[in-house]
């Protein structure tokens, strides 16, 4: 049983390298965020041994969103704006969230955008603090913590 907590919020896959928990300041289901456990600013600062666990852990990460959320897709970014340590969002595009935010920006051009929807989520669903978190997100995440432990390996 995974233990360990960031901010408050309930870890869903931890290893002595990485944690991945609901993201903090968005209530979204199946938003997570993969981060570097011992702090690396960088990918090429980590061993060998980091970086394919980064590998394998975002995959592991992908199936389990895409299993619980029935997402289309699974957007994976790393800005590291305001956390300076390697950390990725992982962040699940339903069909439901691709037609509210067409629905809300009529004027977008190319249709979906996945930067711009992905920019317009995390600020519609922005919570100030992790206790904010909805009951629904962190049911998503237990139910994605038990996909993890019921395939132990992406397909």
């Amino acid at each position: 049983m995974i233990r360990r907590k960031l901010l408050s919020v309930p870890a869903v896959l931890a290893s002595s390298a990485f944690i991945a928990a609901p993201c903090s300041d968005t209530d979204f289901s199946g938003y997570l965020v993969l981060r570097s456990a011992a702090g690396y600013q960088h990918l090429y600062d980590g061993p060998l041994k980091f970086q394919m666990e980064a590998g394998v852990m975002l995959a592991r990460l992908e199936y389990a969103i895409m299993a619980v959320t029935r997402a289309e897709h699974v957007y994976i970014a790393r800005f590291s704006e305001a956390a300076p340590s390697v950390h990725f969002h992982l962040f699940p595009r339903t069909q439901a969230i691709a037609a509210q935010f067409l629905r809300e920006n009529p004027d977008a051009e190319h249709g979906v955008n996945g930067p711009l929807l992905f920019d317009w989520a995390r600020r519609k669903y922005h919570v100030n603090q992790p206790e904010e978190l909805s009951a629904a997100t962190i049911a998503a995440a237990k139910e994605i913590r038990a996909a993890l432990r019921t395939r132990k390996a992406a397909p």
